[in-house]
Parts: C-alpha cells; structure tokens; sequence
C-alpha cells in the first residue's frame, strides 16, 4: 500500500503542472472590415499551450485550425480549444476547455440621399 501511495505521488508531482493549467490564447491581430460587403477583416491569434486541440468555426459552418485567418467577412467567428490529460488521447480526461467569440466587424452600408434641385 505504501509502494502505491509513493507512486501515486511521484505521477502526480509529474503531472501537476497539467491539471492546473487552463486553456487561453493571444490575440495577436484583429482587423475589421475596411469598406461595407468586403473581406479585409483578419484574425490572428496564439494558442499558449502547445498540447490543446484548437480550432475556429466560421459563420458559415467552415472550419479551421489555421492560426492567422484573413480575407474575413463580417461576422462572429467562434474559437474552441480543449486540453486534454493524455495530448495524444481525446479519450483521457478533460484538463480545461474554452469556446470564445470574435466578431469582425463592418461600417454600416452607405446610403445617399437623392438631391433634388428645385428651380
């Protein structure tokens, strides 16, 4: 029992920094649509923990797991990273997990009013 318990304590002593860690990422870059019905919004962002399966969702449905997203419309792009125990097993159990929003932005279409010239 004792042989055991020592054992339990060495693999958690190797582990520990793992099971406290939490999921975050850097922004790195965010730009928002130049002109109204363009793609010049980006996304660039660092993951902090090598081991964590990461991936973005776009409006559309499209995924990704590239890091620096460019040539972006406007709207909500969702990001989702999970740790795992075991990096090389999604099977093990769950460190942490963290799904977050960036919306890119657009400027309001741009409607003129008619001129009218009365003589």
């Amino acid at each position: 029992m004792k042989r055991v318990f020592i054992l339990f304590l060495l693999f958690f002593s190797v582990y520990s920094t793992e099971l406290i860690s939490q999921c975050s990422y850097n922004l790195l870059n965010l730009t928002h649509v130049n002109c109204y019905g363009e793609n010049t919004g980006e996304i660039d962002i660092s993951v902090t923990n090598n081991n964590s399966i990461w991936w973005w969702t776009f409006p559309d449905g499209t995924i990704s797991t590239n890091s620096l997203l460019s040539n972006l419309e406007s709207g909500e792009y969702v990001l989702s990273i999970m740790e795992f125990f075991d990096p090389t097993d999604t099977t093990s159990p769950l460190i942490c997990s963290l799904v977050d929003t960036i919306s890119i932005e657009q400027e309001n279409q741009n409607i003129q009013s008619p001129s009218f010239s009365f003589n």
